[in-house]
């Protein structure tokens, strides 16, 4: 009784911290370039969803990671969407894009990311959802590899 108690609770922890299926939430805000950015318009397209910050280690240890999935698949139907979640100035951060080359779809906005944060119930950084053509979130906590595949599977 004990364990499957505590089985239970594990599975509604997770379920509470990772939220595998159901729609993801749009949501509407500018990227650095200016450009309006709402995630319904991505329909269509596999998307990653990267929480992220510049002061966050693991952040940027999977940087190379998503530099590699991005090179490979940005010619398909598929698009990163950044959110940081900043401590230090915007202005810093743009910079820090810039000098990595990540060239994808950044939201730098201290106010609005983490509006989005909240939305999404982001706990931790790095936190990434893969959203499929249909606008469904169809996995999260995937990093590297597993990450790779789990894209490269989605747009066959």
């Amino acid at each position: 009784m004990k364990k499957l108690t505590l089985t239970l609770m594990i599975l509604l922890i997770a379920a509470y911290i990772f939220p595998l299926s159901g729609p993801a939430i749009d949501f509407k805000a500018t990227d650095i370039n200016g450009k309006t950015i709402e995630l319904s318009k991505f329909k269509g397209k596999v998307v990653i969803l990267d929480f992220w910050a510049t002061w966050c280690p693991p952040c940027i240890k999977e940087i190379p990671n998503l530099k590699k999935i991005y090179s490979e698949f940005k010619n398909d139907d598929f698009e990163i969407i950044s959110i940081a979640l900043e401590r230090k100035s915007s202005e810093y951060a743009i910079k820090f894009v810039a000098d990595k080359g990540m060239g994808w779809v950044h939201i730098i906005d201290k106010e609005k990311g983490r509006e989005i944060a909240t939305e999404y119930k982001i706990r931790f950084i790095p936190t990434m959802y893969v959203v499929g053509k249909k606008g469904n979130i169809i996995a999260s906590g995937l990093r590297g590899e597993k990450l790779k595949e789990k894209i490269s599977g989605l747009l066959k």
